[in-house]
């Protein structure tokens, strides 16, 4: 049996080599498989690798010998970094000099012959995960996309090796294009992809930019007609034939499930005012338009990178462009016609799908399954990239980020929106029975395997439970950390107070740590500290005088408090721990202000 294995294997790879390498058209999930994780040998000439390094944003292709499963493609393939923000305009400085680990690429594989393919495929990405440290993000959100039957790519993991240096573990990534499309949509007529063109546009210029397979001006009305028909519907069913909505809001609620904060539901906006959103693709066929999941790198996060900003279906005052840090201007989804008619016609089942999706694969503990499948998979790879104990703590966020997901989507069917937990600490703020606050912890751990935060609430403060487990020898390598921001940034002086109110005395030493803007180290933020004592009475007055920078923090600039204090944005708590005691802290607070 095991020699027919090998024999089978040998007859499915050995003829995408050499001359006859469209043969096994139909054979490219084996480029996709996850066991064994494939390695792809990139070789550069010197001259050619220079000529991406030396300018990563370039578009050009270089060419390159690709090799996978130990044999080489006959012609050349090209090769160019890809991204945007993320992954490429903040990893090169401004001498074009990389400072990421490692950059995502694009490889073409009919780069040099026309009739080239590697298991069936012309193209594929290879991401870096560099803003991913469990390295499953992708995976989980494709598949999980795909498991529900929404067309999305296929993605596996590669390890890659440039000129013999070993980059590590990369995300194989299926390309959207006309192979992809083979696929999911086999045996039909094919129809006309496009990226990121939204029905929120008239402009046939526009759709004409955005086709990806074949230009064909007839659609250009069918993309006018849809644009204007999402604006102008006023009863439901109105948009059935230009969108299936039974799969439209079911895309919809598995982007709010994961928290998919950077997809179909975020409108960015050009200065000038045009907003549309990004990360995805439309495949027009048969009049009826599909959307396809693209871009997932930012999904299973806790918290959206956009403080405030309204969830697609929450009602808003106005549709002005909201302004935030770093350039960004976003508009609320609720501006938007597409939106406005999900909302109003199609809520009950975005609900609906929501709720039956979380049962599925949240309650139902599918997701859990996928990590934990995936992590045997990936453990034997992963310490040999970034430490092990690094990416342990990053499974264990996911794994938290889980029970948390599922918890926002219990909050949003119960029809509860919480309230960021942020104070204006200018004035005293005192919780009462209107106001409740949800408050996710960021936990930090070194060696132990044991240690979580549990925050709950009352009607009178929230409390943070830290807790280790002390059978632990080395617990004094675990901390953990909880971030409060504050509505907008504080001026003060040494000769400011901070003042806090507990429900009930502490049982060990609590530290209040100053988050800043003014930071100019980007390691530090929050080595500036108060500390509340052992015992200490439910109501204290600290003097900011007497925040303290410690020695372990490494930082050798211990006179700025001044400058720290005119910009407090926030505060850290933390539990000071003795190994004479049991690992165990809780603190109910009632209310917090500084005192300028």
């Amino acid at each position: 049996m095991q020699i027919i294995r090998i024999l089978s294997f040998f007859l499915l790879v050995i003829p995408l080599f050499g001359n006859s390498q469209t043969f096994f058209q139909n054979q490219s999930d084996s480029l996709f498989q996850t066991d064994p994780i494939a390695t792809i040998h990139l070789q550069f000439s010197k001259e050619d690798w220079l000529f991406l390094i030396n300018d990563p944003e370039r578009q050009d292709y270089a060419p390159a010998q690709l090799a996978i499963f130990g044999e080489t493609l006959k012609d050349s393939v090209g090769v160019r970094f890809k991204g945007s923000f993320g992954t490429l305009w903040s990893c090169v400085d401004e001498n074009d000099s990389i400072t990421c680990p490692k950059l995502s690429m694009k490889v073409d594989v009919n780069f040099k012959s026309k009739k080239q393919r590697l298991f069936g495929v012309k193209k594929f990405s290879l991401h870096s995960m560099v803003n991913d440290g469990s390295k499953m993000r992708e995976k989980l959100a494709y598949d999980l996309y795909r498991k529900e039957g929404i067309p999305a790519p296929r993605v596996t993991w590669a390890k890659v090796l440039i000129n013999q240096k070993n980059y590590g573990i990369f995300a194989l990534v299926e390309q959207v294009d006309n192979k992809f499309i083979d696929y999911q949509w086999p045996n039909q007529n094919h129809g006309i992809l496009y990226k990121e063109a939204y029905p929120n546009n008239t402009d046939s210029s526009f759709f004409y930019a955005q086709q990806k397979t074949k230009k064909d001006s007839l659609t250009y009305k069918r993309f006018k007609d849809f644009s204007l028909e999402c604006y102008n519907a006023s009863y439901r069913g109105a948009l059935d034939s230009f969108i299936d909505m039974g799969t439209w809001v079911k895309y919809i609620a598995l982007e709010t499930m994961i928290n998919n904060w950077d997809g179909i539901t975020t409108f960015y906006c050009s200065p000038i005012g045009a907003c549309k959103p990004h990360n995805y693709y439309w495949y027009l066929v048969d009049g009826k338009f599909h959307p396809i999941l693209w871009d997932t790198d930012l999904s299973f996060s806790v918290r959206s990178l956009w403080k405030d900003f309204p969830e697609w279906y929450e009602d808003i005052e106005n549709c002005n462009i909201i302004d935030y840090p770093g350039g960004a201007y976003l508009r609320p989804a609720q501006c938007d016609g597409l939106f406005r008619f999900t909302k109003k016609f199609y809520f009950d089942e975005y609900l609906d799908s929501l709720k039956v999706l979380k049962e599925r694969h949240l309650s139902g503990k599918y997701l859990e399954g996928e990590l934990n499948k995936w992590y045997q998979l990936l453990e034997n790879h992963i310490p040999r990239e970034i430490p092990e104990a690094h990416w342990e703590n990053e499974i264990k966020k996911l794994r938290a980020t889980l029970n948390v997901m599922e918890d926002q989507v219990n909050d949003e069917l119960m029809g509860q929106q919480w309230n960021d937990l942020t104070f204006d600490a200018s004035q005293q703020i005192t919780y009462n029975e209107t106001e409740e606050f949800k408050l996710v912890a960021l936990l930090k751990s070194g060696t132990s395997k044991n240690a979580f935060f549990n925050i709950s609430k009352t009607d009178e403060s929230f409390s943070l439970l830290f807790n280790v487990d002390t059978s632990n020898k080395e617990v004094l390598n675990t901390w953990g950390e909880v971030f409060i921001p504050f509505s907008a940034p504080l001026e003060l002086t040494q000769e400011s107070e901070f003042q806090i109110e507990l429900s009930e005395k502490l049982n060990t030493i609590w530290q209040i740590s100053l988050a800043s803007n003014n930071y100019t180290d980007p390691s530090i933020h929050e080595y500036f500290t108060l500390d509340l004592k052992d015992n200490a009475e439910q109501q204290m007055v600290l003097n900011l005088s007497d925040a303290k920078m410690y020695k372990w923090a490494g930082v050798n600039d211990f006179d700025n408090l001044d400058e720290i204090l005119k910009g407090v944005n926030g505060i850290y708590l933390k539990p000071i721990y003795s190994p004479n005691k049991a690992i165990t802290s809780e603190i109910h607070i009632k209310s917090i202000y500084f005192k300028k």
